[in-house]
């Protein structure tokens, strides 16, 4: 049986902007920001389970914990030998930490979730033969560098990310799925911190 509200067309929004603490502690954990990129296309937790090789009764509490959070929800349902089966997919497109949570989110373990996820991510694709950088590298790009910004070339240079990050966000025949992590962080603080 479908949930009457699911839709066929792509109906999420935009973008979720995070703006309180307790959602963003709902991100803070490895295995939720794995589901949450998984569920850019609709899966059960039966699915999930199979992609993080992990028992389905370890992703419910992480599930249950997306879908209050308002991240995720259900977009239909169906009973399969007398028990309903649940897919869920992610509310938005993207999600973003509004900039009001800056002091927050140090310390809310968000931080180092998403690092701790992005190590593990890049460990895999890196063991891929084909050489960083490759058009059929599993790590198109692997790079560190100084920038060096005045404040409105601070604001230049972040509109022109987004932009540029625009420009290839639709999937398409012969286009592959690659996933981007960018920070830009002043070295030491604050200018004029000790």
């Amino acid at each position: 049986m479908s949930d009457p509200a699911a839709s066929p067309t792509d109906d999420r929004l935009e973008d979720f902007v995070i703006d309180d603490v307790e959602t963003l502690k709902a991100v803070a954990d490895p295995m939720r920001m794995r589901i949450l990129f998984e569920l850019d296309d609709p899966r059960t937790v039966k699915e999930l389970a199979s992609v993080f090789d992990v028992p389905q009764t370890r992703l419910y509490y992480h599930v249950k914990i997306l879908e209050r959070a308002g991240l995720i929800r259900v977009v239909s349902r169906r009973t399969v030998s007398g028990i309903e089966e649940r897919t869920y997919r992610c509310t938005a497109k993207s999600t973003t930490i509004s900039p009001r949570l800056g002091s927050e989110l140090a310390g809310s373990g968000a931080v180092k979730a998403l690092l701790d996820m992005l190590a593990t991510q890049i460990g895999i694709a890196l063991q891929d033969p084909a050489p960083v950088g490759e058009p059929d590298s599993s790590v198109l790009v692997l790079n560190m560098t100084k920038l060096f910004l005045s404040p409105d070339e601070s604001i230049a240079f972040r509109d022109q990310l987004f932009s540029i990050a625009a420009q290839y966000n639709e999937d398409g025949p012969g286009k592959t799925q690659y996933e981007a992590f960018v920070a830009v962080h002043r070295n030491g603080g604050r200018p004029g911190a000790p």
